[in-house]
């Protein structure tokens, strides 16, 4: 016998509800806001490279320096 294909989709099992997902949207942001902060702030560092406050803002946030450069370079937004 063959299977027939069925028309149904497959639901996923978990969906995040509504406030959730708001949530997390508005922690990004926070999380964004901060990296924009610590980055201004940083800049009054003389003896601190560019590439030594990207670094501190990849440990200090575990993002790598591609997204940190993203984040910043976002300043207007």
């Amino acid at each position: 016998m063959e299977k027939r294909k069925s028309c149904v989709k497959a639901v996923p099992k978990y969906r995040k509800p509504l406030i959730e997902r708001i949530t997390d949207s508005i922690e990004l942001d926070i999380r964004d806001l901060k990296i924009k902060t610590i980055w201004e702030y940083m800049k009054n560092f003389k003896d601190m490279t560019y590439a030594e406050r990207i670094a501190y803002l990849s440990r200090e946030f575990n993002l790598s320096r591609k997204t940190i450069e993203k984040i910043i370079s976002d300043e207007g937004k």
